[in-house]
């Protein structure tokens, strides 16, 4: 009985993976080719993984920065919409941005060296897990069940 129990828990961790992993990828191109035609850019597929050219000096630089910025901020909104449960909203944030970093690789044909990559991936991580635990804190605090007293007046569940 706890090996079916642990292979279906497997599963579900594995398709709220694979979900997640797809909308997440599917905000940042969408956010790449918003910020390739602002910046009037050719769009090629590389911007969300391009960590040769990063940072505030090109247009080219600035799009691939803000890409990632902005796609880290949206996906601790996807995890939270998709997990809920805080014990492991860290695991999924930092699973997808481990995956971001092996995709970059294979897409670019090279390991990242640019410190400015490296510095905004480790603290958009950092910052995407903060903000789906406080999230998930502050909704959490929201959805304690009110009911009634015996006089009609609300009273939360428990005390």
């Amino acid at each position: 009985m706890a090996a079916h129990r642990s292979e279906s828990e497997s599963r579900v961790v594995a398709k709220k993976l694979l979900i997640i992993l797809a909308l997440f990828y599917s905000v940042e191109y969408i956010v790449s080719s918003i910020l390739a035609g602002a910046y009037e850019l050719e769009f090629n597929g590389s911007l969300p993984f391009d960590h040769e050219h990063f940072g505030v000096d090109t247009d080219a630089e600035k799009a691939a920065l803000l890409s990632l910025v902005l796609s880290m901020l949206c996906l601790a909104g996807i995890v939270y919409g998709i997990v809920r449960a805080t014990s492991k909203l860290w695991d999924y944030v930092v699973t997808v941005a481990v995956v971001h970093l092996l995709l970059s690789c294979f897409v670019m044909l090279a390991f990242p060296t640019n410190w400015r990559w490296w510095v905004s991936l480790l603290v958009l991580t950092g910052g995407a897990c903060v903000l789906c635990s406080a999230v998930s804190l502050c909704v959490r605090d929201r959805r304690e069940t009110l009911v009634l007293s015996a006089s009609g007046v609300p009273v939360r569940a428990g005390r």
